[in-house]
């Protein structure tokens, strides 16, 4: 099965796209706790 280099540079951004947008919820949830443990010490 021979694909194209398009499909492949497609695939590629789509996988890397994914990629980022996990990293980001990851940070995103991170800094979240971080800020709820600045608001409410205590957890």
């Amino acid at each position: 099965m021979r694909v194209g280099i398009l499909e492949v540079r497609l695939l590629s951004k789509l996988v890397e796209d994914q990629l980022s947008k996990d990293c980001y919820a990851e940070k995103r949830s991170e800094r979240r706790k971080t800020f709820a443990t600045f608001l409410n010490p205590a957890i």
